[in-house]
């Protein structure tokens, strides 16, 4: 028998999954806003300066450090899930998630745990997916598309969410 208060899940991570969580919390950042927003304007300034002044030689070089690193720091998350995503067993399986009022529980064929709804920092709603946040670093990532009873089951995950996280939960 189901609890009505339960929402039982079977979530198996894609890569795009990791990657669209990943960015979201990456790019949802302000200060990383402000990062990408000041490479941009030094990409320019050492672009037009290169055409204004064709004698500048290696004096360019310098401002595009940070542009370069910025454009690291977007790309090195793609490769590092796809490391993930293909070495780790884990990254793999099928996870299943039972949301009830006592907690999260997460059964895989290699391991179990659970966690109590007051060790959660906050859970979001992005476009694709709900992510429960476990540390500023650590998430839950529940992909929308794993929710069979659509958006009937999301409402009801949505309602339990709030219950147990109040204004933690941002849906």
């Amino acid at each position: 028998m189901t609890n009505p208060r339960c929402v039982e899940l079977d979530v198996k991570l894609e890569l795009n999954d990791v990657l669209q969580a990943t960015y979201w919390h990456l790019f949802n950042k302000r200060r990383f806003g402000w990062l990408i927003g000041f490479s941009v304007f030094l990409l320019l300034v050492t672009i037009g300066v290169a055409f204004l002044v064709p004698d500048a030689g290696f004096g360019l070089l310098f401002p595009l450090v940070l542009p370069l690193a910025t454009l690291l720091i977007v790309v090195a998350p793609y490769f590092g899930a796809k490391r993930t995503m293909k070495s780790n067993k884990m990254a793999q399986q099928v996870i299943r998630y039972r949301f009830s009022p006592e907690g999260i529980d997460a059964i895989a064929p290699s391991s179990a745990g659970h966690v109590n709804w007051d060790l959660l920092l906050e859970a979001i709603e992005t476009k694709h997916s709900f992510l429960l946040f476990i540390s500023p670093q650590l998430m839950y990532t529940i992909p929308k598309r794993c929710f069979p009873g659509g958006e009937l089951q999301m409402d009801e995950f949505r309602q339990l969410v709030r219950e147990q996280l109040s204004e933690k939960a941002k849906f």
